[in-house]
């Protein structure tokens, strides 16, 4: 079967490239969807207007790449033009061969090796639960900077307890 790719225009104003994979009478399925993006600028030969068009992953963090979204949310679903679609299935290749990479001892990054990725890889659990530490670990650091310079100014220093108001 040959696939068919699409660009959705959303209500939102969203346009999303992606492989059509169905519909019924409420919903659209679609997969792999790319976001376009289009940004305002300015010719430098001819000084007029433009604009630069990128395209990227409509939704990076996820474990799926199937959706489906009701018609009510849709403007249109039209079939892509050739060029467009060549282009689509290029930068999908490429995002799919993005490279894993972990941090040495030195704290530089470096390419994991193929034969070492299932030691590597980690479920959205995980990375989310790694996260949400990092987060709280900065936000920790913030508070204990603002806390010193606190403590610089009003030439005071606070003392960790319970929290209890005399």
């Amino acid at each position: 079967m040959t696939e068919r790719y699409v660009v959705l225009k959303l209500i939102s104003g969203e346009q999303v490239l992606a492989t059509y994979d169905g519909e019924t009478t409420t919903t659209v399925s679609f997969k792999d969807p790319m976001m376009i993006k289009l940004f305002p600028s300015v010719n430098p030969i001819t000084k007029q207007p433009a604009e630069n068009v990128t395209i990227a992953p409509w939704s990076s963090f996820v474990e799926t790449k199937e959706y489906c979204l009701d018609k009510s949310q849709i403007l249109f679903v039209k079939n892509m033009n050739e060029l467009v679609a060549k282009q689509y299935l290029r930068l999908l290749n490429e995002y799919e061969k993005t490279v894993p990479v972990r941090e040495n001892a030195d704290g530089y990054l470096e390419v994991i090796e193929e034969d070492e990725y299932e030691d590597t890889y980690d479920t959205v659990e995980e990375v989310s639960r790694k996260l949400n530490q990092m987060a709280r670990e900065r936000h920790e650091e913030d508070l204990e900077e603002e806390l010193h310079e606190m403590e610089e100014k009003w030439k005071v220093t606070f003392v960790k307890g319970n929290d209890t108001i005399n």
